[in-house]
């Protein structure tokens, strides 16, 4: 299971005043499944991208989220409902690797060769270590606020307002698909613009 945690609390508070509050806790967190050969190498990419440093293993999972739940009853007629929820998340991708070429053009040559500036590992069994250089860990975000209060007119009408935000931040961090570490050559200064 990879080092497998998963944890999670609910707290529920007694109704006091009209208030009564509930508050859960999960935490999720594994280990990578396929090692990196060539971890924590830091590139400094043009902005907005700013330095990323790749990643130690594939497959790795941080997550923790809170959400938060209060409802007030204590005003006739009246109920109010808030809740709130957050969670940060750390990842990186999953492992890929090349399985084999169709044709034996110098391009994918130079991909296999161990002196070329990839070096693309190539088996059709899954490899527990291969050099992915610019893959790094990603980051995500997201936080959400929501408020319905209801007031009771009479027996059949009803008045409710909700209102909500949600708001989310991600970071996808560097994607290394050609299976090795091209960084630094002219075809990638060329593409980045660098």
């Amino acid at each position: 299971d990879y080092g497998l945690k998963r944890v999670k609390a609910t707290v529920d508070a007694p109704e006091l005043d009209g208030f009564a509050a509930r508050v859960t806790v999960l935490h999720t967190e594994n280990d990578g499944y396929v090692r990196n050969s060539t971890p924590g190498v830091t590139y400094d990419l043009p902005q907005p991208f700013g330095p990323i440093t790749s990643a130690n293993s594939f497959g790795e999972n941080n997550e923790t989220g809170v959400a938060v739940a209060i409802s007030y009853t204590g005003i006739d007629k009246l109920r109010v409902d808030y809740k709130f929820d957050y969670t940060t998340q750390t990842q990186t991708q999953l492992a890929t690797q090349g399985l084999g070429f169709q044709s034996t053009d110098s391009f994918q040559q130079l991909l296999a060769n161990d002196q070329g500036p990839a070096n693309v590992p190539i088996s059709t069994s899954r490899l527990g270590s291969v050099p992915l250089g610019f893959d790094t860990p990603g980051t995500l975000m997201v936080l959400g606020h929501s408020l319905t209060a209801q007031y009771d007119l009479s027996d059949a009408i009803s008045l409710k307002n909700i209102a909500a935000y949600r708001t989310f931040r991600e970071f996808t961090g560097g994607n290394d698909i050609d299976g090795g570490n091209w960084y630094g050559t002219a075809l990638t200064q060329a593409t980045l613009g660098i």
